[in-house]
């Protein structure tokens, strides 16, 4: 049994991680006397918190230093622009701008230290009794004629009648004779009566001695230069302060009038210049430095904001939204934290070089709530009166109107006033939509049995979610008691309920007011969106069924993402919801004989196309023997367990032939569970083979948005939109799920909504739910992606710590996410990648983490930006990463072993990830753990895995949206999350955010990029328009086949109504200036294709979709790779929307 999890101890070993990386990074590791081999180059020891003498050049690049200087420089003297300084490679200064009102003046402490070279000699002298008083006379004589010396110190032991003496000579300018001098000196000492038993040269320090010359051996040792902390007194007049620091840097400082005060920065310059061509001496460079500010007189108040006021509605509503996060300060080379006082008025400033900002954790409890209306028994009660649930139902509705009354008071500029009324009209339509939903339950008995068996189809989906992953024969197979006291605290989350009430009546009323809004669940990361959608999508499966008989057979939801591992992970989700549903089908005749079922969408290289093998692909079957073959199975079909049980679908080894969940032959395939009395041992209902989706249509389908691109390929889609092949059509589908909605943006955006356009159009405008924890600008990007308005839920309220279903929690509660952010000196952005990851892997060794107290900061997830950067740390991690933690270990036999390194990136195989995913559930003390988990933007969304704690962010991801999404996988369960932030100082993004790193984490939500989405650009349209007529005329008038490319006839009925509708819904979507070229467009690709048809039948060569070259057939789509086999080269996924080009470069073979 494993011990209680001790959470301030958790917190404490949080604490002390961060601490001592502080320690290996900036220093002193050892204490405020440390001393480093002389080997040990301090510049070399410590990452940050120095500064360098002026020009100062490494000892590699000192040619392109130079060049980078000139550039810098830009004709001015250093001394006229110090700050500028703080960009060199080499910094030499480094401070601060604030905003101080009025005529004040304020206080600043300096700190640092400096490393000397010394050389220390130690002696040890022994008499007798009888010659006690000699032997102290002639060691104090000796003092005396030490004055040479640094420092002399000398221990007598009176009754043992011996001394030790240590004296330190500095041997900073490379002069060695006073050393010598002192060994002579102490030798002559020695006599007949007072012996010199030993006499050593060497350092302090148990590091590898290498000996600068024999006899003599030195040392950097460390002084504080700021013991005393002075502080000195700055005004407008009294600008600067010469030789501070022991003499070797100059405080200076520039105020600039800015409406009623200064603009002032700070700045610590090193005053010490370098001699050209040489290395920095260390004695000139400062350690440990920084700033520390006080208001003497005025205050210190909010830093201006250099940009024009936006007229954006969104930016004014932020303005409101984020008004207590003030920023009050910006670092230069540096970063900056600043406290307040109870009076919430800044106390002080100071410059850091390893900032921290914690940021609160998002809680979805509200308290004081009668948890009653939340529980699932309860909701999925047939029994339970109507009456008493409306009463329930609406008590929990006015807590939130009780709320909104409390929000209205709250009082904003006037200038803001027209978007405070946006919030609160928000907020009131929230409300009014809830209930109407309630009231919709009590009028509508259908829906009233549709929610109560979505509500017992959760219960059980959560129930089994606990079933964890096991071998044959330990799952449980016994159906639970759903109802029992032991599942009696199984509750939805306020906001979940609420955005069934919100949502409820447009889902399930076709003619709903609210049916062609598309309702978004803006929630953070890990705050249980997924639920809140699925309990909607199990109404819907049961709304068809019950309301439409047959017909609301085949596919009722698609639910889409836009990442395979997303994909597979909300797959399992889904998994269970699907057995739940199927369980109650079986029990309840109204819902139909067609099984309910899942079916999983997404490209080769992560499920089956086929059966079997087909030409260029590899088939279910061959996938499923080459399992059967190998020692340690891997599966390739997504679902590794059952989801019901629990039981593996494949064995750990394949010793035990009945153990395998997976029946594939040349014509079939299916999952079931290998437990023969699980419910769902003939099958599980869940499928993953293209082949079997198309035949049978999952009434659930989960798939990845670039899969529909395939649409204009294969026609055998078309019945995952009601068009089946016997004729007899159903309803396509009506419930439109798209997760992580911020992440269709960019390319994929933009193609996407051109595509969207005819999806639409076949489904009939069915009701869309979206999802995502990060996103602005919502309105835009969901109009030119479905052309319909959008509701954000829950609303924000106004403060950013309150939406009413989401507030922060205080810390003194519970610990929020704390961000760590590094941005190396004097070293490469590799270089500085080593010393960080080396020292976050070598603190849970070295404090003694535990598995109950220290699991979660084990395993060090690195996310990069591209796989390039991911296959550097990749080698880093067998390397050098090693190496360092080898040098920087007080004890090398506790060096930490880097064991397990794996990778999540697009470079695993399909069957890799789930393998991968269990990998990292394994805890420290198993030697199997993952130590460094490199990976990409494939970890960024839908991956929970509670034990992790801990990231380190290579390099700031391109979007503060990734930022957040990214970090958000830590910290989800008993650990804190800690994230450490590796910035590199040549990038000028990554430098921003490392000098702004406490005011950007102070208001993270506030700084997501508006999303970029532009479908009915022009080269959009040229790209993708085609694509899209062609999938509406396949899948939708009829032109099924390879051959019916001919049959284009804009005069038939069908083809003419579908067309018309097609205009609508581009109409609808393209902003007004685009939307003419967009109509334009379209005629001329109507027009190509009527020519195509007439150039085949004038040509003889019949007229195909897709014909290869060098046959007979004609083609009007060819790949988009080879664009002479066809009309229009069309993507075969959304995600290949890069072309190539042709550069040809003049002068090659001129003679030189």
């Amino acid at each position: 049994m494993m011990p209680e999890i001790n959470k301030e101890k958790i917190i404490d070993n949080r604490k002390r991680l961060v601490e001592y990386v502080r320690k290996q990074l900036i220093g002193p590791y050892s204490g405020a006397d440390e001393v480093l081999h002389h080997a040990y180059r301090p510049a070399d020891r410590y990452l940050m918190g120095k500064l360098y003498p002026v020009d100062s050049e490494t000892a590699d690049n000192e040619e392109d230093q130079e060049q980078e200087n000139e550039a810098a420089a830009v004709g001015n003297e250093w001394s006229e622009s110090p700050i500028s300084l703080a960009f060199q490679r080499l910094p030499a200064s480094m401070g601060l701008s604030f905003f101080l009102n009025g005529n004040g003046s304020v206080k600043v402490s300096v700190f640092g230290a400096k490393y000397s070279s010394t050389a220390s000699v130690h002696a040890e002298f022994t008499w007798n009794k009888d010659r006690d008083a000699e032997a102290k006379a002639k060691l104090s004589s000796l003092k005396d004629n030490m004055d040479f010396a640094i420092s002399f110190d000398i221990k007598i032991y009176d009754k043992k009648y011996k001394a030790f003496v240590t004296v330190d000579i500095d041997t900073s300018c490379d002069n060695e004779s006073d050393a010598d001098k002192a060994v002579k000196l102490i030798n002559c000492f020695a006599s007949k009566n007072i012996k010199l038993v030993s006499l050593v040269s060497k350092p302090l320090v148990s590091l590898v001695s290498l000996l600068s010359k024999p006899n003599v051996e030195k040392f950097w040792k460390r002084s504080d230069l700021s013991s005393d902390r002075a502080e000195f007194l700055l005004t407008a007049k009294d600008r600067n302060v010469d030789s501070v620091l022991g003499g070797g840097a100059d405080l200076r400082s520039y105020w600039r009038p800015v409406k009623k005060g200064h603009l002032v920065t700070l700045t610590l310059v090193n005053v010490a210049m370098s001699k050209k061509g040489k290395q920095a001496r260390i004695e000139d460079s400062r350690f440990q430095i920084g700033l520390e500010v006080f208001a003497a007189k005025g205050k210190i108040t909010a830093y201006p904001r250099t940009y024009i006021k936006s007229l954006d509605e969104e930016e004014e509503e932020l303005n409101i939204i984020y008004r207590d996060n003030i920023s009050y300060a910006v670092g230069h080379g540096c970063s900056v934290e600043w406290d307040l006082d109870d009076k919430k008025e800044v106390s002080s400033l100071k410059t850091v070089y390893l900032p921290s900002k914690e940021v609160p954790e998002i809680s979805p409890a509200i308290p004081g709530l009668d948890n009653r209306v939340m529980s699932l028994q309860l909701l999925a009660n047939t029994e339970y009166p109507m009456n008493k649930l409306k009463k329930l139902l609406l008590g929990f509705i006015e807590s939130y109107e009780v709320w909104l009354t409390e929000q209205k008071k709250d009082e904003v500029e006037a200038e803001l006033s027209a978007a405070k009324a946006r919030i609160i009209g928000r907020i009131e339509k929230a409300a009014e939509r809830m209930r109407k939903g309630v009231l919709f339950l009590e009028k509508n008995q259908l829906a009233r049995e549709v929610f109560t068996l979505a509500n017992r189809a959760m219960l059980m989906q959560m129930v089994h979610s606990e079933f964890a992953k096991c071998r044959k024969g330990k799952g449980v197979t016994a159906e639970p008691d759903y109802f029992s006291e032991k599942f009696s605290g199984i509750l939805w989350r306020p906001f979940q309920l609420a955005f069934q009430l919100l949502a409820i009546e447009s889902v399930l009323n076709e003619k709903s007011d609210d049916r062609e809004i598309v309702d978004m669940i803006w929630f953070p990361t890990g705050g249980g969106k997924t639920e809140a959608y699925l309990v909607l999508a199990a109404m819907e499966i049961f709304h068809r069924r019950l309301k439409h008989k047959e017909k609301g057979y085949g596919t009722a939801v698609l639910k889409r993402y836009t990442l395979r591992l997303l994909t597979s992970q909300q797959f399992e989700r889904a998994s269970r919801l699907i057995c739940a549903c199927e369980t109650i089908r079986k029990g309840r005749p109204g819902l139909g004989a067609e099984p309910i079922s899942l079916g999983l969408w997404v490209g080769e290289g992560s499920s089956p196309n086929a059966y079997t093998k087909a030409t260029g692909t590899v088939g279910a079957l061959e996938k499923h023997k080459e399992a059967l073959n190998a020692e340690k199975p891997e599966i390739f079909f997504s679902l590794t367990a059952c989801p019901w049980c629990g039981t593996s679908i494949y064995p750990e080894s394949n010793d035990d032939d009945d153990c395998y969940g997976v029946k594939a032959t040349e014509t079939s395939f299916k999952i079931f569970c290998p437990e023969e009395n699980c419910a769902f041992h003939d099958e599980i209902p869940v499928n993953v083979v293209d082949e079997h989706l198309y035949k049978y249509p999952p009434t659930l389908v989960v798939a990845t948005i670039d899969k529909l691109a395939r649409a204009a390929w294969d026609s055998r889609s078309r019945t995952l939109f009601g068009r089946r092949c016997n004729g007899e059509n159903v309803i396509p589908p009506t419930l439109v799920i798209q997760d992580e909605l911020h992440l269709i943006s960019g390319p994929l955006g933009t193609v996407a909504g051109v595509y969207e356009c005819a999806f639409d159009v076949l489904m009939g405008k069915p009701k869309i739910i979206a999802a995502t924890a990060t996103i602005r600008r919502a309105g835009e990007q969901v109009r030119q992606l479905y052309g319909r308005d959008v509701n954000i839920f829950p609303p924000p309220g106004m403060k950013s710590s309150d939406s009413f279903y989401s507030r922060q929690v205080p810390f003194d509660e519970a610990p929020g996410r704390l961000y760590v952010g590094c941005m190396g000196q004097g070293a490469t952005a590799v270089y500085s990648q080593v010393q960080l990851s080396a020292a976050i892997a070598l603190a849970p060794i070295e404090l003694g983490f535990t598995t109950e107290n220290g699991d979660g900061y084990w395993t060090q997830v690195t996310f990069h930006n591209s796989k390039r950067d991911l296959g550097k740390t990749m080698t880093l991690a067998e390397d050098d990463i090693p190496s360092r933690i080898e040098l920087i270990t007080k004890d090398g036999s506790k060096a930490r072993n880097l064991k397990v390194i794996r990778e999540l990136s697009a470079n695993c195989r399909g069957e890799e990830i789930p393998q991968i995913l269990d990998e990292m559930k394994i805890q420290m003390n198993n030697e199997e753990a993952i130590d460094i988990l490199p990976c990409t933007n494939m970890l960024s969304v839908g991956v929970d895995i509670q034990r992790l704690g801990l990231m380190l962010i290579n390099g700031q991801p391109k979007t503060t949206a990734e930022y957040i999404q990214a970090t958000g996988r830590v910290g989800r369960g008993n650990f804190p999350g800690l994230v450490f932030a590796h910035y590199s100082p040549t990038r000028p993004r990554d430098r921003s955010h490392y000098e702004t790193f406490f005011a950007y984490h102070d208001a993270l939500y506030r700084a997501v990029e508006p999303t970029s989405v532009t479908p009915y650009a022009e080269p959009s349209l040229k790209r993708s328009l085609h694509a899209s007529l062609i999938i509406l005329m396949r899948h939708g008038a009829g032109l099924t086949e390879n051959e019916d490319a001919s049959r284009l006839n804009t005069n038939n009925e069908i083809q003419s109504k579908l067309l018309i509708k097609f205009r609508e819904r581009i109409r609808a979507a393209a902003p007004f200036l685009n939307s003419p070229g967009a109509m334009t467009l379209l005629d001329e690709r109507i027009k190509e294709w009527r020519e195509k048809i007439e150039e085949s039948q004038r040509s003889g060569k019949p007229l195909r979709f897709y014909a290869r070259a060098g046959i007979q057939f004609s083609g009007l789509i060819c790949k988009f790779e080879n664009k002479i086999e066809g009309l229009w080269p069309t993507l075969n996924s959304m995600r290949h929307v890069d072309s190539e080009c042709q550069i040809k470069v003049f002068g090659e073979g001129i003679n030189r």
